[in-house]
């Protein structure tokens, strides 16, 4: 037994008005992730590149030659900092240069435990050595830590009020000097 066509007239408009703003939410839902997935291997590309190059280029010179490191807001390309800074620049973002963004530590990779060597000091924009690492620079076989850390901001404004306003997002990676 069938209703008759007129009393069901208006139940697809109903029903589409009722699933239309969760699927609008979905789907800007996704955009959003894509765009955070995006966003965050342009930073691990910006680690990857910071980190050959402070494994390639030790240098405690700050702004001469072949400094390594760069506490300027645009950084060098000729730093790690610099490195990064384009990666980024080249896809649309900007990577804050501070302490809170951005780090290079190195770590001695003779010993059993890893045992912090040197760090980038951004306030004196040197290098500064560590638990009495005898050397003036790292060995062949230690190893240099870049990370990076990147705010990311959801564009839907019924995400950002469920989930939060701002998403941390960290890129992490060790490599051995060369």
């Amino acid at each position: 037994m069938r209703r008759p066509l007129r009393k069901r007239r208006g139940q697809a408009l109903v029903e589409m008005a009722l699933i239309t703003p969760l699927l609008v939410f979905i789907l800007l839902g996704i955009v959003d992730l894509g765009r955070a997935y995006y966003q965050y291997t342009v930073m691990t590309n910006a680690v990857r590149e910071g980190a050959r190059y402070a494994s390639a280029n030790w240098s405690n010179s700050p702004g001469g030659g072949a400094a390594t490191n760069s506490n300027a807001a645009a950084a060098p390309f000729n730093t790690v900092q610099g490195r990064m800074q384009y990666v980024g620049n080249t896809a649309g973002m900007t990577f804050v240069n501070d302490a809170a963004h951005m780090m290079v530590v190195y770590y001695d990779g003779t010993s059993a435990t890893l045992k912090q060597c040197a760090h980038w000091n951004p306030a004196t924009n040197a290098i500064v050595q560590d638990n009495l690492y005898p050397l003036t620079q790292p060995r062949t076989g230690d190893l240099v830590r870049v990370r990076l850390g990147y705010t990311f901001t959801p564009i839907v404004p019924i995400l950002s009020q469920i989930a939060g306003s701002n998403f941390n997002l960290v890129a992490d990676i060790r490599v051995r000097i060369e």
